[in-house]
């Protein structure tokens, strides 16, 4: 007994002297209103500032219920952590997890509190290590709008540098002026988002309806909030930590001086969470941002600030939630792995830690997100504040293709099939034996119809594929080779077998007609860029002469219909109905609704002022920004016209030249450029194809090869190949392994199949091909000039067109693109339908909007038709 009473005494002393070492429990002189501003660090954060966007998914109702109850509650359960602390006499319950093993147990309690409380504050740390880098790059920006660009990386890094020195300091009592820094920002920055709203004024149609329009949508925006504000009132994870930091006596136990700084801590809180949220919501109402800064947008002082601020504040908070961690680090080392208690100790775990959570970013899948998305974001040089679906499913293409590179750095040696190869390996059907066909022996040999046919066998006369003529790839090995997938035509219902007798017999049908081996007249339209030419030298007036341009030319088609009065200035109040024509616009960056539709007038009609267009007393319409309309309606007060009818297309008796200039007309006629104009033939036959021309798997264009072999077998009028034919995103092209620039892949890959192709078909081929954005053999703008390309011999036969482009082909005017134009449509329209539940075709109304506008139209004018 008298041996274990110095051991006991000894642990004893160990014990304390860990404890008074540890950052929790090293310093208990902590004052009440350290409480305080440790609180409202913690509590409040950059989440205010979704307040507003949180009311309007929930309403004036539901919203002040929502944020005052949680109000009520949280303070409720926060006074039940601050009870808990000394609930067991002479035992104070210093650290979350403490309290969890009185509750289930020293291991249950340790296994169910510390994962959570762990995700919680790590989770945290990663987040405001990405906030305070992304604010300081906005405040970078917003006071040297003309500085170069510096990536979000670098300043995420002078934000962990600041965190690699301050975590150092040992325990909550030293950072307390930290803290209290945070706390006074945090204040600032919702003061200033309050202040701010309240000099902006209150929006002229302010609306408080629910910003989603569809009741899915509002259930979802509702749930949405109800994260948005429990996000807001966190910060219950470091309660305990704070309040081991305060003295206690039998006289004054620590929880009276805890609950005091809460009581000033919550009182702060409604200070700042109810004003910025309710007078954010009185004055945007339901047209508020996500961040109630963006909505202020101006002046950038205001903004440049609001975001140094959220830098201090996430500065103290990364230290508020990063203590208990350290706490439990330093725990683990002493306490179990038997570390002497040292300041190298420290220093060493702290660092790690820091670095940890700042290299984590580029380690888990959300940071990994973010990253590759800043990459495809600058890559693709976007510069909208919305992210369209086109944008979001090249986004995802590049993601799927970034992992299979992973795959393969990992595996070389590995392949990755597509989708169409497993189903070949799937299909039990034996594999065609094929011999790719190889370069010509002798230049004299006229090609047949089987050189271009790569299901047959080779006899020396094809055109080289730049591979081994052994290479069987699984492109060659599939065995559904010209399988039509889908007919757009109402064949009848038969076995594959059949089906595709039945479309080969319909086919030769039209070829038959159409009389494929005659020459068709081709007439291109060269009003696009030339090849060679300067970006990005436009002028605004140029831009503007052009939209101007459009209005009036459209107007004046609408009068000489006469279908439809003069058209008159629309911003003019009047009692009696009138008849403008303008161009639509949305009022600010978001989509269009029923609140933000503008007309905007030509100069000669309004000076180009814009007018309010109300259309709730129309029962079908279908509208976009940039489109350019007819609107009959009147216009009581003169802020807004109120429609009885829009007319979105020219009456087809209306003639597109007309009523052009002169001068234009001339002008237009020396850009049309004609290989024969004197046929009068008004049908044709055309082959269309879009790229990529290859595999994902390999540079050998195969699938070009197997095109270009059945449009020797059912040679068409004109062979229409659209882009990309050197893909940007081939994975080959992309990891820069290909052995060759891109100029030569495209000329002896493309061009020299192509000139094969029209030498063997004679006079009468004509081949079109359209570049697109993804090649990487061509300018990367938009609209994009013609290829360079002088095929010898074959200029009239081998022709490049603008993107977009125009030619008309036996008095058949087409328009070609190779932008989705459909789909960015279809992402800005704004459309209603008739309510006796007519089923109404959304592809051929957008597909109506473009040949009724005479144009190619991505939110504003690109190119006539």
């Amino acid at each position: 007994m008298a041996d274990d009473q110095p051991q006991d005494t000894s642990l004893a002393v160990r014990r304390k002297a860990i404890d008074d070492w540890l950052p929790v429990t090293s310093s208990r002189n902590a004052k009440w209103w350290y409480s305080a501003f440790h609180n409202v660090t913690a509590m409040v954060g950059a989440g205010v500032l979704s307040l507003p966007y949180a009311m309007a998914h929930l309403g004036w109702g539901p919203g002040v219920a929502i944020l005052v109850l949680s109000w009520v509650i949280t303070l409720y359960t926060l006074w039940q952590m601050v009870e808990m602390h000394e609930m067991v006499p002479g035992k104070r319950f210093d650290r979350y997890h403490e309290l969890g093993q009185y509750a289930f147990g020293e291991k249950l309690g340790l296994w169910i509190v510390v994962p959570q409380q762990l995700v919680v504050e790590v989770g945290v740390n990663i987040v405001y290590m990405v906030t305070g880098g992304k604010s300081l790059k906005k405040f970078h920006d917003v006071i040297c709008p003309d500085c170069k660009d510096i990536r979000t990386t670098y300043f995420i890094m002078i934000f962990a540098s600041i965190h690699f020195v301050l975590s150092h300091l040992p325990n909550f009592n030293s950072i307390t002026v930290v803290s209290l820094a945070a706390a006074v920002m945090s204040l600032s920055y919702s003061t200033i988002s309050w202040v701010a709203t309240i000099h902006k004024g209150v929006l002229s149609d302010v609306d408080y309806s629910y910003k989603a329009s569809t009741r899915t949508g509002a259930v979802f925006g509702f749930l949405s909030a109800l994260g948005d504000v429990a996000f807001a009132y966190a910060g219950h994870n470091v309660v305990l930590e704070i309040q081991a930091t305060i003295p206690s006596t039998p006289e004054v136990p620590s929880k009276i001086p805890m609950w005091k700084g809460v009581i000033v801590a919550y009182l702060l809180v409604a200070f700042c969470y109810f004003p910025v949220a309710w007078i954010g919501y009185q004055y945007f109402g339901n047209s508020v941002d996500d961040n109630i800064l963006i909505t202020l947008e101006k002046p950038a002082w205001l903004i440049a600030t609001a975001n140094m601020f959220v830098v201090i504040h996430v500065i103290g908070s990364y230290q508020i939630y990063a203590m208990p961690v350290f706490d439990m680090i330093e725990t683990v080392l002493v306490k179990h792995m038997n570390f002497a208690p040292r300041f190298r100790l420290r220093f060493i775990a702290r660092t790690i830690y820091v670095g940890l959570t700042f290299c984590i970013n580029y380690n888990l899948k959300p940071s990994d997100l973010v990253s590759s998305w800043e990459v495809y974001y600058l890559n693709r040089q976007l510069d909208e504040s919305t992210v369209q679906n086109a944008e979001m499913d090249g986004f995802l293409l590049h993601l799927q293709t970034e992992q299979k590179e992973a795959v393969l750095k990992e595996e070389p040696n590995l392949y990755v099939y597509s989708s169409k190869d497993v189903d070949m390996i799937l299909n039990d059907e034996e594999d065609l034996k094929e011999v790719i066909p190889g370069t010509p022996t002798d230049k004299t040999l006229r090609l047949d119809s089987e050189s271009f046919d790569s299901t047959g066998k080779s006899n020396g006369n094809g055109y080289s594929s730049g591979k081994p003529s052994k290479l069987v790839t699984p492109f060659g090995r599939r065995t559904d080779k010209f399988v039509v997938k889908f007919n757009i035509n109402n064949l009848p219902d038969t076995k594959n077998g059949d089906n595709k007798h039945a479309h080969e017999n319909l086919e030769d049908d039209i070829i038959k007609r159409v009389h494929p081996r005659t020459k068709c007249s081709l007439v291109v339209h060269g009003s696009g860029p030339e090849p060679g030419c300067r970006f990005m030298y436009d002028r605004i007036e140029d831009r503007f002469n052009a939209l101007e341009n459009h209005v009036r030319r459209h107007a004046a088609l609408l009068s000489s219909s006469g279908l439809y009065e003069e058209p008159m200035d629309p911003t003019i109040a009047s009692q009696r109905n009138v008849f403008a024509v303008g161009m639509i616009c949305c009022e600010g960056e978001g989509h269009l609704n029923d609140k933000s539709i503008l007309l905007q007038s030509s100069v000669e009609h309004s000076g180009g002022q814009r007018v309010r267009l109300d259309l709730n007393k129309l029962s079908q319409f279908s509208i976009f920004p940039g489109q350019i309309v007819g609107v009959e309606g009147h216009n009581p007060s003169g802020h807004c016209l109120i429609a009885s009818k829009v007319v979105d297309s020219v009456p087809s008796s209306a003639s597109p030249d007309e009523d052009l200039h002169p001068a234009k007309k001339q002008a237009l006629d020396q850009e049309i450029q004609s290989t024969d104009s004197t046929y009068t033939q008004k049908e044709i036959s055309m082959l269309i194809a879009s790229g990529p021309f290859t595999t994902t798997d390999n540079l050998l264009f195969e699938p070009l090869t197997e095109l270009l072999a059945y449009a020797s077998r059912k040679p068409p009028q004109l062979l229409i190949l659209l882009g990309p034919f050197v893909d940007s995103e081939h994975p080959e092209i992309r990891k820069g392994t290909v052995d060759r620039s891109f100029d030569e892949i495209f000329h002896m890959e493309i061009i020299r199949r192509l000139q094969d192709y029209v030498e063997y078909m004679g006079s009468d081929a004509h081949v079109l091909i359209l570049p697109s954005t993804r090649d990487a053999n061509h300018d990367f703008v938009f609209p994009q000039p013609a290829f360079e390309i002088h095929p010898p011999n074959l200029k009239h036969q081998i022709t490049s067109l603008t993107n977009p482009g125009i030619f008309a082909a036996n008095q058949v005017r087409v328009g070609c693109c190779t932008v989705d134009i459909l789909r960015q449509l279809s992402g800005e329209e704004m459309s209603r339908n008739l309510k006796d539940g007519t089923p109404s075709d959304r592809m051929s109304r957008l597909a109506n909007h473009i040949l009724s506008q005479r144009r190619h139209a991505i939110k504003a004018i690109l190119f006539e038709i």
